[in-house]
């Protein structure tokens, strides 16, 4: 549910050492560039990012296909439970966001086969709604939970990552423990649901899954490339030894990451930087080719590869690989 990853890293010429594994399909860093505002499909409503780390929004739309009563004038009028499920069929994890947790009852969550934890966190006001200036629609934004506190100490950054299903409902109708047991397809009564994504039909198809993200995904908290980097100081600091990352349903390895700290400007205007890394993993692993890898915005946009791999003969470990690329925005999806 939170894969962690503890590496050696080095840098050079703006280079560092990150985390890499073994997956389908594996993303590489590059560029942050504007784009249209995206829309990823669920069995229950859509939402505009297919991943979230902590306490970033996403935002919740429903269609005029979708079977819901409609989101309430008020974001304290809902619950929003998230069910964590790990790919590797670790024990559940229930998440309700409230207003007022002493009226959540959390024993039919607590309670479902498969159930780890089930815990209420206060809103305080990161459940609202908003009129879409453009369509005229009520939309739900939620900024996703920070479950630093359940996993982990208390102040280690770690948090619940990976596979997560999301069942938003009227505060009044109890938290939505149903996804412990089955995927939003076999809900009801919820005001909208999001686990399974799939590619946009114009009319709440559920057919053909979306090809780049299958699944709603808890990302960690963005890695500080600045920190992690050691051999050109400055800008790299080397005060942290590990690369966070998380492991979606298909298998892929994603791996947010803050640039910010290394970024070069010229009069105010970004500059691409060039980065050389080399990566390893405890276990072995291959890149198949230059074409194996592509980045993201963090709404899941698709951005041209700019870490390409290379061939390093300086080192023979099975466990790393070289790659040679550039950054010039702030944060970005590996």
């Amino acid at each position: 549910m939170r894969p962690v990853l503890r590496l050696f890293f080095s840098i050079s010429a703006a280079s560092a050492w990150v985390l890499a594994a073994g997956a389908d399909f594996a993303s590489a860093a590059c560029n942050l560039i504007p784009g249209t505002e995206k829309t990823f499909a669920a069995v229950g409503g859509a939402v505009n990012r297919p991943f979230a780390a902590p306490g970033e929004p996403f935002e919740v739309k429903l269609r005029d296909c979708d079977a819901s009563t409609g989101f309430l004038p008020d974001g304290e009028d809902h619950l929003v439970t998230f069910l964590f499920k790990p790919s590797g069929g670790a024990s559940l994890r229930a998440v309700v966001l409230a207003d007022d947790c002493a009226a959540v009852d959390l024993s039919a969550c607590s309670g479902a086969p498969g159930v780890l934890s089930a815990t209420c966190m206060p809103s305080l006001g990161e459940i609202y709604t908003r009129i879409d200036v453009d369509d005229g629609d009520l939309r739900l934004v939620v900024n996703f939970p920070d479950t630093d506190s359940l996993f982990g100490g208390l102040t280690d950054d770690l948090t619940l990552a990976g596979p997560v299903a999301i069942g938003v409902t009227a505060a009044g109708d109890g938290a939505a423990c149903g996804l412990a047991s089955g995927t939003c397809a076999v809900q009801t009564g919820l005001l909208a649901c999001i686990d399974e994504l799939y590619a946009n039909d114009g009319a709440c198809g559920t057919t053909s899954p979306n090809l780049e993200f299958s699944h709603f995904t808890a990302l960690p908290y963005p890695n500080d490339f600045q920190a992690e980097c050691i051999r050109e100081s400055p800008p790299c600091t080397g005060t942290l030894d590990e690369v966070r990352g998380a492991i979606d349903q298909s298998g892929n390895l994603l791996m947010p990451m803050g640039w910010g700290g290394i970024l070069v400007q010229d009069s105010g205007v970004p500059v691409p930087r060039l980065i050389r890394t080399r990566t390893s993993s405890p276990l072995p692993f291959a890149v198949p080719d230059q074409v194996f890898l592509n980045s993201f915005t963090p709404e899941g946009g698709v951005l041209p590869p700019i870490l390409e791999p290379q061939i390093d003969p300086s080192v023979l470990a099975f466990d790393v690989v070289t790659f040679f690329g550039s950054a010039d925005a702030p944060y970005s999806i590996i």
